[in-house]
């Protein structure tokens, strides 16, 4: 079933057949009409039901691969940012380390990419002869859903909304969704609005007021905003139009936000700060056409076939050489397991105490 279908055949509200389709927009990246698989539903589901709260990391996300970068180094780790690898080394059939941009070589007993397909094995193993069918289909991988316009907003006080009037504490929530309650529009105009300008006119916003959990976020008084709203993939528009559309969606942004809570006003608002897919491809390598997901997660990009059937083990073409990517099963997301599988993978290669043995 597409989205708008599952959204239908599950529930009799309005209200929660639009908050699903949105919901699997932001977990799956799928728009009404395509079909995001059983995983996507899985996915999805638990966000519309509410399951369990939105976890809020202390500090912000940035927090979380600080600890993690910490914890390296206590291991001994070594870490080496902006050095770009230039390929993969190949000597007698195994990966034999990495070169740098910069010609440097760093010799590994075992590689692990966390590129996608298409830049591991079409970028970094250039050297290495593929086959004409497997190229096709690393090439043929779709990366058009997923691209978002990320937001910071900081504010003086934090939104105010009309429907508390009815629904008291609405606005506390950590994640909460605005727009329109309208099914055809979400359903016929809302991906159209977007792949040809940029973004809807009609916005189907999810925020999040962290600061109210996390004080280290803003000053003492004073709010920022997270903003999720999608945008199409980086190369429908130029850098320039990109920039003109993030000027655009600012104003359009705030003017709609107003009408749901009034007091989003100019004076309210001390700052904003928007991402659009052309800053997200060029400051994060793997997210390829600005999107977040690494690689589209409908139905025939999912589990045994993402990102293609023949490369969907993380072991990539060489006994030595793997891909821990979300551009592999189970796809994008802080908890979303693909690192974790790789690692298995790993560790029952190298037969490692503690991995899990395969029934």
């Amino acid at each position: 079933m597409t989205v708008r279908q599952l959204a239908q055949d599950f529930f009799e509200s309005r209200e929660l057949q639009i908050l699903f389709m949105r919901a699997a927009t932001t977990s799956t990246g799928c728009f009404p009409d395509d079909v995001p698989g059983l995983q996507g539903l899985i996915h999805c589901l638990p966000l519309t039901l509410s399951f369990e709260p939105a976890a809020i990391a202390i500090g912000g996300s940035q927090a979380i691969t600080d600890a993690l970068v910490s914890a390296g180094r206590k291991r001994g780790v070594e870490y080496m940012t902006s050095s770009e690898v230039d390929r993969i080394i190949v000597e007698d059939g195994r990966a034999s380390g990495v070169e740098l941009a910069d010609g440097a070589r760093i010799a590994a007993e075992l590689v692990v990419s966390d590129l996608g397909l298409g830049q591991t094995v079409l970028r970094l193993l250039r050297d290495v002869e593929l086959d004409g069918r497997l190229r096709r289909r690393i090439a043929n991988v779709v990366y058009d859903r997923g691209q978002l316009l990320w937001a910071n907003v900081a504010l003086h006080e934090p939104p105010r909304f009309l429907a508390e009037r009815d629904n008291p504490g609405v606005g506390s929530q950590p994640r909460l969704y605005w727009g329109p309650k309208d099914i055809d529009y979400l359903h016929l105009r809302y991906q159209p609005e977007i792949f040809t300008g940029g973004f809807a006119e009609r916005p189907y916003v999810l925020c999040s007021v962290d600061s109210l959990w996390d004080t280290t976020r803003a000053p003492e008084g004073m709010h920022v905003v997270g903003v999720e709203e999608f945008s199409a993939p980086r190369r429908r528009f130029s850098d320039g139009e990109w920039r003109a559309i993030r000027d655009r969606f600012t104003d359009n942004l705030l003017r709609k936000w107003a009408s749901y809570a009034p007091n989003m006003t100019a004076e309210n608002v001390i700052a904003t700060r928007v991402y659009t897919p052309a800053d997200i491809e060029r400051e994060r390598l793997n997210l390829v056409q600005g999107g977040y997901s690494g690689g589209s997660t409908i139905a025939s990009q999912l589990g045994r076939f993402r990102p293609i059937p023949d490369l969907a083990g993380y072991r990539v073409l060489l006994d030595n050489l793997y891909d821990c990517s979300a551009n592999l099963h189970s796809g994008p997301g802080i908890g979303r397991g693909s690192s974790y599988n790789c690692y298995q993978e790993i560790a029952r290669a190298l037969r490692l105490e503690g991995a899990a043995v395969a029934a």
